[in-house]
């Protein structure tokens, strides 16, 4: 009991549950284009819907219980799982890679570059961005090579730090959820 007690009151985050797993979209040139890993490269690039493959397409997020600082979004870490590995996706000196390294259950500092927070892009949009919780104003974006970025971003409508969630029909049938006002939206191609 003291150690819950102690842990309330540390800055830090603590990991909530699973809200969803699926897809990650851009629209690229007016043809949807999905996040695809590459672990081996530490590396994420977005390539056409035709020329993926499957598992390395699919990213499960998990919701974080944040304790003091509130920046506002749902605090998520973003991993894939590719045969027995968990890749997760980690900001890391203005870039993001992805490492070979489990969930955290605890993350003890007040800022994590496992955590981003996930939040609505623009009003009445079904699209997502995702706000690294390591430097203000820094969001997941992609480059003319379309390879996955960190990029400082002070204009919110940025089409670049845009993305669509696609669930799949397991994560929906399995109670999967957004929680703090979130809404899942799907985006057909």
């Amino acid at each position: 009991m003291e150690e819950k007690r102690l842990c309330d009151l540390l800055d830090g985050f603590k990991k909530h549950k699973q809200i969803g797993f699926g897809t990650i979209k851009i629209d690229y040139q007016k043809n949807d284009h999905l996040l695809i890993a590459n672990p081996e490269k530490r590396t994420a690039t977005f390539e056409p819907l035709q020329s993926t493959e499957v598992e390395r397409a699919i990213f499960h997020l998990y919701a974080y219980k944040e304790n003091k600082s509130n920046r506002g979004g749902l605090p998520v870490a973003i991993i894939c799982k590719i045969g027995n590995n968990n890749y997760t996706l980690k900001a890391e000196s203005n870039s993001v890679i992805f490492v070979d390294h489990p969930l955290p259950q605890k993350i003890p500092e007040e800022k994590s570059g496992f955590i981003f927070y996930m939040k609505n892009f623009s009003p009445g949009n079904d699209c997502f961005k995702f706000e690294s919780s390591v430097q203000n104003n820094f969001y997941l974006s992609w480059n003319e090579n379309k390879e996955l970025i960190l990029k400082e971003c002070n204009e919110q409508l940025d089409e670049t730090i845009s993305f669509f969630l696609e669930y799949t029909d397991t994560c929906k049938s399995s109670g999967c959820e957004l929680g703090a006002n979130m809404a899942v939206s799907s985006r057909l191609p």
